[in-house]
């Protein structure tokens, strides 16, 4: 089960509320700390000390009361005395410690000036204040007593007074509620803030990021020519320019790859049309037979092959190897299969040299531009002499395998490619055959074939592949033949189109 989802808008205002308010409360609970010690203390500070500075001056009119012996100045003095806020009480002791004169009365509350703090203060000759005070650590109140004395030096009362703090803690209390309510403040405003700085960094952050997610929900969507739109010149910006780029280049590939699927889609159109032009099936008659095998080296080749039954009982049957392979070659076997079907509905030929010239005629004038050439074995049989009329244009001899003493001879002459000289007249060749003889017409493309050591096939691999079949029909010897290139070439790849052709003579 998916947890709630939390933005980061949310996120973001989160993490600024949180840091602001760590921030304000460390720094306020630091000064707080810091100013309410120090303002205490110096408060406290200044309040005795001006407490002192009055009690000096009481002291003084005090002691000219005493040695005057006059009451009305001591009894005003001591109204003054009442008036102040931080002396709750003041006292004055003659030399005896008997009490002279004091701010309030004082019965009930078990003053003995025999302790030990009063005996301390009668000791003295200078302001004692007790306890001692401690900045650090203010009490509540404190006793401060200021000895008087004559002219000659003599002890003649002790004035004392009780002062207390409260003043002092009111005005600290006031220091720290206000202090209090300004952090309360300041933290409240500074969340307000921190909210704002939130949102406004959300927006600033977010909103690319949710313009780049809604550009590519878009784009997952098959619409690759959407363009994210982030005008910043930041790291969005960087990614965005990077997202298109990556767009456009996806684009492009699909572009290439529909592109290539077209293109495939017209070879393989253009390698049932290839394929249409060669025989459908092997022919077998009762005193011959022929079957063919061709593999291009891509999806179309250069090599043509065709055999047919002509009109007066002959057989006649032709294998083309085009310069080249792919496309241009393909083209030219097209023009090739026009040309030799042409050509052999013709009465005037009838004979392979007047075959091939007129074909090499044909295709120089069209063809010679494009600086291709064509060998070309083109053969007529006639299974009433067993003889074959047959004409190379630079395929190479006549291969045929003897039955009678199993093995294969080279029979004629090869002359020049197709396509070289237009003016060339070729001249055929004559084999008489005998039953048990067959054929073998190939490519080049066979015997060049390689493995994937490098390793070459050669004419005599094919020879002996045909041999092992001999005794076989001709379909058989072909599928040998085909059988034994694959084996020897594996999983190499084909470097070039192959094609071979058996005409066996059966009685």
């Amino acid at each position: 089960m998916k947890g709630v989802r939390v933005s980061l808008g949310v996120k973001f205002s989160l993490i600024s509320v949180i840091l602001t308010l760590l921030i304000l409360l460390s720094v306020f609970v630091f000064t707080g700390i810091t100013v309410i010690g120090k303002s205490q203390s110096f408060m406290s500070e200044v309040l005795l000390k001006d407490t002192v500075r009055l009690l000096d001056f009481f002291s003084a009119t005090v002691r000219d009361g005493l040695i005057a012996d006059d009451d009305m100045l001591i009894m005003n003095t001591f109204d003054k005395v009442k008036k102040m806020d931080n002396v709750d009480y003041a006292i004055l002791f003659n030399r005896s410690r008997t009490v002279l004169q004091h701010s309030e009365p004082f019965a009930g509350q078990g003053f003995n000036t025999n302790d030990r703090v009063f005996t301390t203060l009668f000791s003295q000759k200078k302001l004692v204040i007790q306890p001692p005070f401690d900045p650090a650590d203010i009490r509540p109140s404190y006793t401060i007593a200021k000895p008087m004395f004559d002219g000659a030096d003599a002890f003649i009362g002790l004035l004392a007074v009780k002062y207390s703090t409260r003043t002092l803690a009111a005005l600290i209390y006031r220091i720290r509620t206000t202090l209090y309510t300004n952090m309360m403040l300041a933290v409240g405003g500074g969340t307000l803030l921190a909210v704002i700085f939130g949102i406004i960094l959300a927006y600033i952050i977010v909103h690319p990021l949710r313009t780049m997610i809604h550009g590519t929900e878009i784009i997952g969507g098959g619409n690759l020519h959407h363009v994210i739109e982030v005008k910043h010149n930041d790291e969005m910006g960087v990614l965005a320019d990077s997202f298109n780029t990556m767009t456009s280049r996806i684009r492009a590939s699909q572009t290439a790859l529909l592109e290539q699927k077209k293109q495939e889609e017209q070879m393989l159109i253009a390698h049932d049309i290839q394929e249409s032009l060669y025989p459908e099936a092997p022919i077998s008659r009762d005193t011959y037979e022929i079957a063919s095998f061709s593999k291009p080296a891509k999806t179309v080749g250069g090599d043509y092959h065709y055999y047919r039954d002509m009109d007066n009982g002959m057989l006649y049957f032709i294998l083309a190897d085009v310069s080249g392979k792919g496309v241009p070659a393909a083209l030219v076997t097209f023009m090739l299969a026009t040309v030799s079907s042409m050509l052999m509905g013709r009465k005037s030929i009838r004979d392979s040299g007047t075959q091939i010239t007129a074909m090499n005629r044909i295709v120089t004038s069209q063809m010679g531009k494009f600086g291709r050439f064509v060998t070309a074995l083109s053969c007529i049989y006639d299974p009433k002499t067993k003889t074959i009329d047959f004409c190379s244009a630079g395929h190479g001899e006549l291969a045929v395998y003897r039955g009678s003493d199993k093995h294969f001879e080279i029979c004629g002459n090869s002359d020049i490619p197709i396509g070289l000289d237009k003016d060339k007249m070729y001249i055929g060749n004559k084999c008489v055959l005998a039953p048990g003889d067959h054929v073998l017409i190939n490519s080049d493309g066979i015997t060049e074939a390689r493995n994937a050591a490098g390793g070459e096939y050669g004419i005599e691999r094919a020879f002996a592949a045909c041999i092992t079949a001999a005794d076989e029909d001709a379909k058989s010897i072909v599928e040998k033949l085909r059988s034994d290139v694959a084996g020897f070439c594996g999983d190499a790849p084909l470097h070039d189109d192959m094609t071979a052709l058996i005409f066996k003579v059966r009685s």
